[in-house]
């Protein structure tokens, strides 16, 4: 990963955001958190992403995903390779671009919390048609510091987790609203270059695309259905369009490629 523009201010916190073509999305969430150092871990965006990132002041990163491990879940490595390699202070909050802290709890990060022996974990609402719903408890850190997480890239909704004696630590769940894609065009041309880039991945590694597809995108819905029994009876509507878009991603994957 490579250094483009480093905007950082040492007087704010760093918050990681991977990217891969969010000219659409980024200024919502550069404006949201400006509280905050936004490093930019992108993806080879070939739309305006970086330039209004530039502009906004954000710190840029080109990630080299040849040489990143083939993994289900794209955008994991790239924070836990910031956090090692990069970052001047060994800590920082990860989001995804269509997540945004919930703003009672913004003014809550100061270094003193960063500091503390404590887990600052990531409770994950999804905002739909306007409601917001928490359809599974999430475990995912919201802060990450060096030598206390590890990156499994096997792993999809595990890819960064807490490792160790840290586990044990007091947990503090912070409310993150996950708006997801807005624009259900620009969402399909995103899982296509997704799944294009998962199949070259496992082609080169000689592994059958059938069945990783199925591990990435059914497995959580048919072996695991105690952990999303919540979100079934809260909304099987809900829960029965997931699992068909996700089927209709298999089938792009398929037929468009």
């Amino acid at each position: 990963m490579k250094l483009i523009k480093d905007n950082r201010d040492p007087k704010k916190l760093d918050l990681t955001v991977a990217t891969k073509n969010e000219e659409n999305r980024i200024r919502d969430f550069v404006k949201h958190h400006r509280s905050f150092n936004i490093v930019i871990l992108d993806d080879n965006s070939t739309d305006k992403t970086l330039l209004i990132a530039d502009k906004l002041g954000c710190t840029l990163f080109q990630r080299d995903r040849m040489n990143e491990p083939k993994s289900i879940a794209p955008t994991e490595y790239a924070h836990y390779l910031y956090i090692n390699n990069h970052s001047t202070t060994g800590k920082a909050l990860k989001l995804d671009i269509d997540e945004f802290i919930d703003e009672r709890f913004l003014d809550l990060f100061t270094e003193k919390i960063f500091d503390a022996n404590i887990n600052i974990i990531k409770r994950r609402v999804d905002k739909i048609w306007g409601k917001e719903f928490e359809l599974f408890k999430s475990e995912q850190p919201l802060v990450l510091k060096k030598n206390q997480f590890k990156c499994d890239p096997e792993s999809l909704h595990k890819g960064l987790y807490i490792s160790g004696k840290n586990i044990n630590n007091l947990k503090l769940y912070i409310k993150v609203i996950h708006t997801g894609h807005i624009d259900g065009i620009l969402k399909i041309k995103k899982i296509i270059h997704y799944v294009g880039q998962e199949r070259l991945e496992n082609n080169l590694k000689n592994k059958n695309y059938f069945f990783f597809i199925c591990k990435r995108y059914i497995k959580p819905y048919i072996l695991f259905p105690i952990k999303r029994i919540n979100w079934l009876i809260k909304s099987p509507k809900l829960y029965a369009i997931s699992l068909i878009i996700n089927l209709i991603e298999i089938f792009t994957s398929f037929y468009l490629l």
